[in-house]
């Protein structure tokens, strides 16, 4: 299932994510591949348009493979869904511990094999790691970054069968209401998830989507919708972005991490959101 080489140049990304005190080092490495792929850097060196990476997550899940096509981001049209950025890499590990029996639970885990919708999906890191803890996973983003998505869900489909989990990969531009409600139409979702959205101020669909997954016909309950971005100055994300959140949406922070969070993701801010009544 993972028989693509591994990249050569700097570290190996799960060396990165699996100690701490280089948590500085692995977020300038992410940089310099993104900066380096958009032609606005030096070229120190040559770098191959895809690579493999590790990451590794506490058992039963293991390693988990993921490939990232600088190609999808020197198009421009795909942002940076072709690199994985460290948020969603948290994401990840809060949900596993957030499915820890000692773990309060939100009500969107209660299901052991809870529907998730992960909304701008990239490479798929966030959302084949949770199919791969059983959950029912539809990956949404632009159209030229799901055929990397794809690529990379094809690779784990085994283990997800294992898990009881699914996968699914779905075109969606948020900012089109017929997008949307398409993929909508694949819930109700217990849970939604998003890493790494807003960094600029093309955020209304995006709030749309999330207001019209919280207002599902036909769902049990309210999504848990999951909340997460890097902290890089003071004009990402943008503000803008949270002055219009705080009007339809209630955010909370975890009431349970993982041990090392603060260490391993210390400008990693995550929260729920809850629609205001």
């Amino acid at each position: 299932e993972e028989d693509l080489p591994p990249h050569s140049p700097g570290h190996a990304i799960d060396d990165i994510h699996g100690s701490p005190s280089l948590v500085a080092e692995e977020e300038d490495l992410q940089l310099q591949v993104l900066l380096e792929c958009l032609g606005k850097a030096p070229r120190s060196c040559t770098l191959p348009l895809e690579l493999l990476d590790s990451y590794t997550f506490p058992e039963p899940i293991g390693t988990v493979a993921i490939a990232q096509d600088l190609a999808v981001c020197q198009t421009g049209a795909g942002g940076t869904g072709g690199v994985v950025w460290p948020a969603s890499v948290a994401c990840a590990h809060v949900l596993l511990h957030c499915m820890l029996p000692s773990s309060p639970k939100p009500p969107g885990l209660a299901n052991p094999h809870p529907r998730v919708l992960e909304v701008g999906s990239g490479t798929g890191l966030l959302g084949i790691t949770l199919a791969r803890a059983g959950m029912r996973v539809t990956m949404a983003d632009m159209r030229n970054v799901t055929q990397l998505t794809r690529r990379n869900a094809a690779r784990h489909q085994s283990p997800v069968i294992r898990a009881g989990g699914s996968l699914e990969t779905v075109n969606m531009d948020w900012n089109d209401p017929k997008d949307r409600t398409r993929v909508l139409g694949h819930g109700p979702f217990d849970i939604i998830v998003c890493s790494d959205l807003v960094y600029g101020n093309e955020f209304a669909g995006l709030l749309q989507l999330l207001e019209e997954a919280s207002r599902q016909e036909h769902a049990a309950s309210l999504p848990c919708i999951l909340f997460a971005f890097e902290e890089r100055d003071d004009r990402y994300p943008s503000p803008g972005f949270f002055e219009a959140l705080d009007k339809k949406f209630i955010q909370q922070t975890p009431s349970s991490l993982p041990s090392e969070f603060d260490v391993r993701w210390p400008s990693t801010r995550l929260f729920w959101l809850s629609l205001r009544e």
